[in-house]
């Protein structure tokens, strides 16, 4: 008899966590904008709607990372923003490069947030350090930071069964968009990194076929990274970055999009490839010459950035929202700019 109490009793319990770490409360609410923020978005998307003017064939989506949404760490006003630039600019997607939430797994909460900001579903994520550490405080496998993250995304092609990677196409702009999974799911009790050989094959062999005339836009949390207490690069996965840099596919890979290091930083790869490192979007504490500074209180509290991808000149114009950013490349730092372009396909 206390054997099938206690049996019980770990069911229920099980299923109490597995319901419960659904939906997380939140902690604060998110944070309307201060009135410093008014003028500073007008012109930043009167800056935007000018550049689109001048593209013929182009493509744009919002580009945050590392938001650590808690409330000891983010000012929580990045939403409030998106929402003013989507709506005096009609850019309706984000890409989410991970580490959406931290110790308290209120990640879902932080990916509401931003469906909300853009009006809708398009709020693309992939998973990192934080996605699947936390994650595994609460439950195994990987299906509540799953349906947290992209549950609600109808378009995506998943390339394994884990739901750890896909892509997903804007057929009319004939972009595609890869997500590789840094960090990927569990095996028992313990995750496992993603950047396997099975993703490797479907990278190569299925995510970058496309045909003549599209564009390739990969993001991921970590492939190229920077130390977090120096500037120095180094490779997470060479073999992911062999396959980019030797892709002889019809398609033109413009960037790959990176956070995890908190800091701004590029990399062109062999066959001209940039890939762009990102600061992040919480408030991160001053590091000398290696990052911008960033003070709660003002427009540098925050970060993301709008990109712009111009399909006839083959250029990525990354602009910096909020804080400025670096236009560093490699172990240089660089200078603080509000705008970044990268060209690609030379």
């Amino acid at each position: 008899m206390k054997k099938i109490v206690k049996f019980c009793i770990f069911i229920f319990l099980d299923v109490f966590l597995v319901l419960a770490c659904d939906k997380l409360p939140d902690e604060s609410i998110v944070q309307d904008l201060p009135s410093y923020y008014n003028e500073y978005l007008d012109v930043k998307a009167k800056e935007i709607l000018q550049a689109k003017e001048h593209m013929e064939d182009y493509e744009a989506f919002f580009w945050i990372t590392d938001i650590h949404w808690e409330p000891d760490l983010n000012a929580r006003r990045s939403p409030a923003m998106i929402r003013n630039l989507a709506t005096n600019t009609g850019i309706d997607k984000i890409l989410n490069g991970g580490d959406t939430g931290n110790s308290s797994v209120i990640c879902s909460n932080a990916i509401d947030r931003l469906r909300d900001a853009i009006g809708s579903d398009k709020v693309y994520s992939v998973n990192g350090n934080h996605e699947t550490n936390d994650a595994s405080r609460y439950e195994k496998p990987f299906e509540r930071v799953h349906r947290a993250l992209r549950g609600h995304c109808k378009d995506i092609v998943y390339g394994d069964n884990n739901k750890s990677y896909y892509y997903f196409d804007n057929s009319a702009s004939k972009v595609r968009y890869i997500g590789l999974s840094t960090y990927g799911y569990f095996v028992d009790n313990q995750y496992e990194d993603a950047y396997t050989l099975e993703q490797l094959q479907w990278l190569t062999e299925t995510a970058l076929d496309v045909e003549d005339g599209w564009t390739i836009v990969i993001f991921t949390h970590a492939l190229y990274a920077v130390s977090t207490s120096t500037n120095l690069m180094y490779v997470v996965s060479q073999s992911f970055v062999d396959a980019i840099d030797n892709y002889q596919g019809k398609g033109d890979i413009a960037c790959v999009l990176m956070g995890h290091s908190h800091v701004d930083r590029v990399h062109i790869g062999k066959t001209g490839v940039p890939y762009i490192l990102s600061q992040c979007d919480r408030t991160e504490p001053y590091r000398g010459d290696i990052n911008v500074e960033r003070v709660p209180g003002t427009i540098s509290e925050n970060h993301f950035e709008v990109v712009l991808l111009d399909k006839v000149k083959q250029e990525v114009r990354l602009y910096a929202i909020g804080s400025d950013a670096r236009d560093g490349v490699d172990n240089e730092p660089g200078e603080k700019v509000d705008v970044r372009i990268l060209k690609y396909g030379e």
